[in-house]
């Protein structure tokens, strides 16, 4: 029996108000329009009364619009149609993210291809099937979405760089109600965690490559040093030409080392000695370095304007990060001329104040970057030089740098304009303090007593036998008595055997021994209080977290004996004679 409802219809016209209402209505019933006069029209569902007059439609409208504001509240689209196909309804995120869609009233009883042919037409299809093939790109879309495995899939767009996922289910009546979540910061995040992932175990790799490059490097040095200091026992001739070749060796080997420290940088396990200090006064200190780097034809400025504030870190790391980032710009230059012949560059170092931080740009005129080289820049290995030239670690020792000081690198690029990077640090004092007065230089240690060799003694700990036994030459050849330990448990046997020793020698990282270099040094010097310790290694950063002993000093691999010598003397006194090496 069909039902009467009286409503006016200057507040609900059939087709938009109750458009919603159609979705409600079992199959096969329906609600005709019969105007009755006075502005009052009736609306005539052909169904069964569902109460006394219009109380059962006020009830059914009610409802209606108590679903209509529950799916209009879900941050998601969900769109309906019927067992046919046909659009019932969509909520209005639905509507917001297909705003070239018309409203329910006219969708009402469209075809899902009815649909997507106005998408389609309207361009916001990212498929470039659906303009190449319409007909076959809309069978084959009409086949997926009458899928019942109730799958969830990705599409991507409207928009640039949107992602959607989209579920469907099938309800008892037949209906398919579609949900199609924005995933576009999800999947940016999932992306960045991945990166983040991909960087840590490069970051990884990184480090341990280091360390092992540096005992390969500590025994190429040691070696060709050993080699220099016999050189004047041959005839001067044949002197000259060994010196020259050992000298290309060694220079060859020092660019290994810088860039093992690049790498340990990148790591974050490089032997850090932050300290308060003016970045002004070392940028402009620089001044003379980076105008020979730089090369003719570029300007080079440097502005401070940071009210003296001053920063803590790393000053070596500083000025290699400052270093780098000038010889990519001067680099960027050079490619902008090759597209623009005759043209001039300047490249601006600003050292600037922006409480609480101190932001140190080093802007270029070159030929900047697309945005997906700027995403990469940060990645170790990547490199935009021209021939594949650079080892693509200069941008990722910035990055180290900076993060391991507690800030960020921020880069603006725009291509044929330039690139400016930034890297913020946090402030210290106000005001770069005077210096203090130079102290007077201590006085050299009294020599510890004599070992029944007659010489000072040394323990030295080395799991590495060649690094163990290019190092025993060098302290050997510089008059101290040595006693050689290959693992931690082989020097603690030492001293509990009671051999005299005056100073541990030893590596940190011994991943065959028990205790690393840091524990076994707190525990020989709990066996022996007064015992000196020298620690090396080619990355400590994660070995020194641990508590390690007090004034513990560090010296990194590779060493030159000039600077090993330098460690022993102030640790263990001056040897009682040099022996020949």
């Amino acid at each position: 029996m069909a039902q009467r409802v009286g409503i006016p219809a200057d507040q609900l016209s059939m087709g938009v108000e109750l458009a919603p209402l159609l979705a409600l209505l079992p199959p096969g019933m329906r609600l005709r329009p019969t105007p009755l006069g006075n502005g009052m029209t009736a609306h005539i569902a052909d169904a069964a009364p569902t109460g006394g007059g219009g109380e059962g439609a006020a009830a059914l409208l009610a409802e209606n619009a108590l679903l209509r504001e529950t799916l209009d509240s879900i941050d998601a689209s969900v769109v309906v149609y019927d067992s046919d196909l046909r659009y019932r309804f969509g909520n209005s995120v639905y509507h917001a993210t297909f705003p070239h869609l018309p409203p329910d009233s006219v969708l009402a009883g469209e075809s899902y291809a009815q649909v997507l042919g106005r998408s389609i037409d309207a361009g916001s299809v990212t498929d470039p099937q659906a303009y190449s093939d319409r007909e076959g790109f809309i069978t084959r879309r009409v086949a997926e979405v009458t899928d019942h495995s109730g799958r969830a899939y990705e599409v991507r767009g409207p928009g640039p760089d949107r992602t959607f996922e989209i579920r469907a289910k099938w309800t008892p009546s037949g209906n398919r109600v579609s949900l199609r979540i924005d995933t576009t910061e999800t999947t940016r995040l999932h992306q960045e965690l991945l990166r983040a992932q991909r960087m840590e175990t490069i970051a990884k790799l990184s480090g341990g490559v280091a360390h092992d490059f540096n005992n390969l490097l500590t025994v190429i040095i040691g070696n060709l040093e050993l080699i220099q200091m016999k050189l004047p026992v041959l005839p001067p001739p044949q002197s000259a030409e060994m010196l020259t070749m050992t000298e290309a060796a060694l220079a060859a080997a020092d660019t290994g080392a810088r860039l093992t420290q690049d790498l340990l940088t990148f790591a974050r396990r490089q032997v850090t000695q932050p300290t308060s200090l003016d970045p002004a006064g070392l940028v402009l200190g620089m001044q003379d370095l980076l105008r020979r780097a730089t090369g003719p034809g570029i300007t080079l400025r440097i502005i401070a304007d940071h009210g003296g504030r001053t920063i803590r870190c790393d000053p070596a790391q500083f000025e290699a990060a400052v270093m780098n980032l000038a010889m990519n710009a001067c680099e960027a230059i050079g490619q902008a001329r090759l597209a623009r012949p005759g043209s001039s560059g300047e490249i601006v170092i600003r050292i600037a104040a922006d409480a609480p931080d101190v932001l140190i740009s080093v802007a270029d005129t070159g030929c900047g970057m697309p945005p997906e080289v700027v995403a990469q820049a940060f990645e170790p290995f990547f490199t935009t030089r021209r021939g594949g030239n650079g080892s693509g670690l200069g941008l990722s020792q910035v990055q180290g740098f900076v993060h391991a000081a507690g800030g960020q690198v921020l880069i603006d690029s725009r291509e044929g304009v330039g690139t400016t990077v930034t890297l913020r640090l946090p402030s210290g004092a106000a005001a770069v303090p005077a210096d203090p007065p130079a102290a007077a230089p201590p006085a050299p240690p009294e020599p510890p007593p004599a070992s029944a060799g007659g010489g000072t003694t040394i323990l030295m700990v080395e799991d590495d036998a060649d690094v163990l036994a290019t190092t025993a030459r060098m302290i050997a050849g510089l008059g101290y008595r040595l006693l050689l330990a290959r693992s931690a448990d082989e020097a603690l046997a030492i001293l509990e055997g009671g051999a005299t020793v005056h100073l541990l020698f030893t590596d940190i990282v011994m991943p065959a021994s028990t205790l690393n270099g840091v524990e076994l040094a707190r525990a020989a010097t709990w066996m022996r209080p007064t015992l000196k310790v020298l620690l090396t290694t080619g990355f400590s950063a994660n070995a020194l977290d641990a508590e390690a002993p007090d004034a513990v000093a560090v010296l990194p691999k590779p060493y030159r004996v000039a600077d090993l010598a330098a460690r022993l003397r102030a640790l263990a006194g001056t040897p009682p004679a040099l022996a020949s090496f």
